[in-house]
């Protein structure tokens, strides 16, 4: 019996090459193709032209997209129809700050992506994280709702996640 490979997405919107793309890089790498048809969307910048062309040498899909904040409702729109046309099985959003995704995860959500992953990098105490203009508890929302596992790159950072942004344990595995 064939099995048909998992289809799994990242998203990327990194407008720089920094530790988020380099850990994506590192996750293609590794990944078995035989089980996995992965595809990367990352920005259209020109500074993440060399880090699209290296994934592509990796045998990876990449796709340039750029989603410009909330309102940007024309890629926002173009997100989700690739997404209703493509079928993924796994959307894993890689950003600095994976919780400003919002209109990403609904969109995934909403075109039936049957598991949204996200990863946290970032503490609480991160001056980025302070900048936040929503609420915590819509990420709360968000990761009961809409995601289904948070990532977290330490202890600490899942223990922000728990005790600032009341995320449930329940969802969180530290790699």
């Amino acid at each position: 019996m064939i099995r048909r490979k998992i289809k799994l997405l990242y998203f990327a919107q990194a407008s720089f090459v920094g530790g988020t793309l380099r850990q994506l890089y590192c996750l293609c790498q590794k990944l078995n193709q035989q089980q996995f048809a992965p595809t990367v969307i990352c920005s259209s910048a020109p500074y993440v032209d060399r880090y699209a062309d290296t994934l592509k040498q990796l045998g990876i899909r990449v796709i340039r997209l750029t989603i410009k904040g909330k309102f940007d409702l024309k890629q926002i729109v173009k997100f989700f129809k690739f997404l209703r046309q493509e079928r993924f099985d796994i959307l894993h959003v890689h950003l600095s700050e994976p919780f400003d995704s919002t209109p990403v995860f609904l969109a995934a959500k909403m075109a039936g992506v049957p598991v949204i992953l996200t990863s946290e990098r970032l503490m609480c105490d991160h001056p980025n994280v302070n900048k936040r203009r929503y609420s915590p508890y819509i990420k709360k929302w968000l990761c009961q709702f809409v995601i289904d596992q948070t990532i977290a790159v330490s202890y600490a950072v899942k223990d922000c996640l728990i005790t600032r942004l009341n995320i449930s344990p329940e969802v969180i595995t530290v790699i």
